[in-house]
């Protein structure tokens, strides 16, 4: 029985792409933020435990919403931050077995974060027109706000979910 912080992870990534949470509008305005370089994810699964992407690969954290019930933390990649997570999905193979693989979320090597993965949204990512935008379902509003915090580089303290 998954935890109630997998539930809400696999909650948050299974609605990224329902509703186009995920890949929100194409005509929004984005500004890149420089994310804190300590962090990285890493997808981890049977037999995988490899990174996906670094802070130099965010090209943009969003700010926290909420959507039925759900706080939402959207996250944008660079495209060289889209190529890899795309590329190690690919190789993993994660789109055949969603529900065995997770990302964490590490900030200097210490992890504040993990989420399962969708199979809506692994097949995207594994296909052809995914355009690196992604959101993480988070527990409550305090700790997404903390969360979003923790990716910029501005607090280290995120409250266990």
């Amino acid at each position: 029985m998954p935890s109630r912080r997998q539930f809400v992870g696999v909650i948050g990534t299974a609605m990224a792409l329902s509703g186009c949470s995920a890949l929100e509008s194409a005509t929004s305005t984005e500004t890149e933020q420089s994310v804190s370089t300590a962090i990285t994810a890493r997808l981890l699964g049977p037999e995988t435990d490899q990174q996906l992407f670094d802070g130099s690969e965010v090209a943009r954290v969003g700010e926290v919403n909420e959507d039925s019930g759900t706080v939402q933390l959207p996250i944008t990649l660079t495209d060289a931050g889209q190529t890899s997570l795309t590329e190690q999905f690919r190789s993993a193979n994660v789109s055949e077995n969603s529900g065995e693989f997770e990302m964490q979320l590490l900030d200097d090597g210490e992890e504040f974060h993990r989420f399962g993965i969708g199979s809506d949204l692994a097949t995207a990512i594994e296909g052809e027109e995914w355009n690196g935008k992604f959101v993480i379902g988070v527990e409550d509003r305090d700790a997404a706000e903390a969360m979003r915090s923790r990716l910029l580089g501005e607090g280290t303290e995120t409250p266990e979910q």
